[in-house]
């Protein structure tokens, strides 16, 4: 698996988006933990996300709002490229400050 793969699989892992039988949760490091799991934050925040929806479409009439649902989906791709990019940011950080340990004389 590559960079850019195991990198979506890992937010999709994040996002309880993998079933427990999916490679990649098999081989998940110990400390990736499901955000949306029962009683963690994202997930408690999304069931509030879809209730709001919902109570939109009742008093739109609606079952599926066609612009209520385009504002959530859109706030999810928004959320994911961000944090993958995010993700990005953080590996190239870390090669800088490895870098920079390199060029530092610690001795004494």
């Amino acid at each position: 698996m590559d960079y850019q793969e195991w990198k979506e699989q890992l937010y999709d892992y994040l996002c309880g988006l993998l079933d427990e039988d999916a490679p990649f949760s098999a081989s998940a490091p110990a400390y990736v933990e499901d955000e949306f799991r029962l009683g963690r934050p994202c997930g408690e925040w999304y069931d509030a996300v879809y209730e709001a929806a919902d109570r939109l479409n009742q008093r739109l009439g609606t079952q599926e709002d066609p612009d209520v649902d385009c504002i959530i989906q859109l706030m999810l791709h928004i959320s994911r490229r961000l944090s993958l990019q995010m993700f990005d940011y953080g590996v190239l950080y870390q090669k800088e400050q490895q870098g920079a340990n390199l060029h530092t004389d610690n001795t004494n």
